[in-house]
């Protein structure tokens, strides 16, 4: 059956990049950070873009400090220091915005966490309601999807620490040019009090204030741009699917080489709803498939098939499981891939 493959649709995060999350640039309402050679010791240079490097709380705006806050609500990435080196643990998301979080002057204020909400592939956010110890005041810290985050955000924090009515043209043009540069972006928001008290978990509330944003990189994995290549000349399509931003999708999709021609495009996720022939269409001539849940990877898969191609899925997480089954050849990440992905794979790598 793999000789027959005419089609291998690729998870990105972890299969054809390397899945080692690293902060590159903060961005708050005010200002733009920069970050690098970050590691968890807090070695590492944040530098403002006018050229200011915070070396205290004082130096440090408002909306920086929350970014900190924020990135570092329920989570359970662990960064530990053994036998003279330092080790991580944890999701790499979270693990590089703890890293981050290191290199903020910010008051790591004690506070006993009341309620965690974490992030799912339908929900888009993570949340946690925490009491400020010290001063006993009750806080909600939010970091998700930009567009989840911001479509809940009225306010946004300035470095003085007074909020404003949220300039969303203004902060969505900075995010959009830090997708396109192939940055993927988690957005951060707070509010004071338990936003949950009345709603729905689900669903974020029309009342946080927007205080920053993370733009992380992920390294392609050596030999990737070249097999997709090969697969190319053997008569084998390459589409990616994955849950980023399209711009950021595309913009690893160009340094991949996958888009051959200008017939090839980017399709949302919401996008694959409906059940008809130019949506299969759609499907059969995007190169990149973004914003996309589980369940969609298995609407991808199966419409490709129907289409009467041989299809390959390959992929390392445990979302990434349904589709590997689904495919007629499921191909799973060895060294990095979970035990339910290898679980549900025909071939492990």
């Amino acid at each position: 059956m793999l000789g027959s493959v005419t089609v291998i649709c690729t998870d990105k995060t972890g299969t054809l990049t390397e899945n080692r999350m690293t902060v590159q640039s903060i961005l708050t309402p005010s200002f733009t950070y920069h970050l690098t050679g970050a590691d968890p010791a807090g070695e590492g240079l944040l530098v403002r873009e006018d050229g200011l490097i915070p070396s205290g709380y004082g130096d440090s705006d408002a909306a920086l400090a929350a970014c900190a806050l924020a990135a570092t609500a329920a989570t359970d990435a662990l960064l530990e220091y053994r036998k003279g080196s330092w080790e991580t643990h944890g999701d790499p998301t979270d693990v590089a915005l703890a890293i981050m979080a290191q290199h903020i002057p910010h008051d790591e204020a004690q506070v006993l966490e009341e309620l965690r909400i974490p992030f799912t592939p339908v929900r888009r956010f993570s949340a946690a309601v925490v009491l400020d110890t010290a001063t006993e005041e009750g806080w909600t810290y939010v970091r998700g999807a930009p567009e989840v985050v911001l479509a809940s955000c009225r306010a946004m924090l300035l470095p003085d620490g007074s909020t404003v009515h949220l300039d969303r043209a203004g902060v969505q043009g900075a995010l959009d040019a830090a997708m396109r540069s192939g940055e993927r972006i988690v957005s951060f928001a707070v509010c004071s009090g338990n936003a949950f008290r009345h709603g729905n978990e689900d669903e974020l509330p029309h009342q946080l204030t927007y205080v920053g944003s993370a733009g992380m990189v992920d390294p392609v994995r050596t030999g990737v741009r070249e097999a997709i290549a090969s697969c190319a000349r053997g008569g084998i399509a390459t589409k990616m699917v994955t849950g980023d931003q399209p711009e950021t999708a595309a913009a690893v999709a160009g340094t991949l080489g996958l888009f051959q021609d200008s017939s090839t495009r980017v399709l949302l996720g919401s996008a694959l709803a409906a059940q008809d022939s130019a949506a299969a269409e759609d499907i059969r001539d995007a190169a990149v498939f973004s914003r996309v849940t589980p369940d969609m990877k298995i609407h991808i898969v199966r419409a490709l098939q129907d289409d009467s191609e041989v299809v390959a899925m390959t992929g390392d997480g445990v979302n990434d499981a349904p589709a590997l089954r689904q495919a007629h050849v499921g191909i799973a990440m060895g060294r990095s891939g979970t035990a339910v992905a290898r679980d549900a794979a025909d071939i492990v790598l």
